[in-house]
């Protein structure tokens, strides 16, 4: 994780935790420098206007994810708790708790994308698939399943392998 402050126009006042690890930038590349300078620029907005709202509404703290360039050139997919302490004596900054999630992000894109393969081919097949629990109530059907049965999908899910097997249960 990396720990940054901002002033309140958005530069870089401090640097600590796994800084370097994490960008590729070493702090002194970056101290003093607008926090946007990295930032891929259609996040700028966005993260601008919740900078913004966060200085107008004190004291206020906000979960916000932008993507910011590597510097061998890379995008990574930062998630932030962005806290405003401005108004605090000793303080005065917009503290920043950094976390690297693209390996994160990559494996949910990736997770989500087998789920739906998954999905196409469950609904894709001309026979009847039924997904029971160890109890043998089904836990879910493929249209395959529900039109061959003349069952909807609803009334399927509400009932048991034992429905369709006889001696199943024994």
């Amino acid at each position: 994780d990396v720990l940054l402050g901002f002033d309140r126009h958005g530069f870089i006042e401090f640097i600590g935790g796994a800084f370097e690890e994490t960008t590729g930038y070493m702090p002194e590349e970056c101290i003093h420098r607008s926090m946007f300078d990295h930032m891929v620029p259609e996040d700028v907005p966005r993260v601008r206007d919740a900078f913004d709202t966060l200085q107008v509404e004190r004291a206020r703290s906000l979960r916000i994810e932008w993507r910011q360039v590597h510097k061998g050139g890379a995008i990574l997919e930062l998630e932030a708790l962005v806290t405003n302490r401005l108004l605090h004596p000793g303080v005065d900054t917009v503290v920043v708790s950094l976390r690297d999630v693209t390996e994160r992000r990559q494996t949910e894109k990736s997770l989500r994308q087998r789920e739906q393969e998954y999905s196409d081919l469950f609904e894709s097949v001309s026979d009847a698939i039924f997904i029971a629990d160890t109890r043998g109530r089904i836990m879910e059907v493929n249209e395959a399943a529900c039109r061959q049965l003349g069952y909807t999908r609803e009334e399927m899910t509400s009932m048991r392998l034992s429905d369709f097997v006889p001696n199943m249960d024994e």
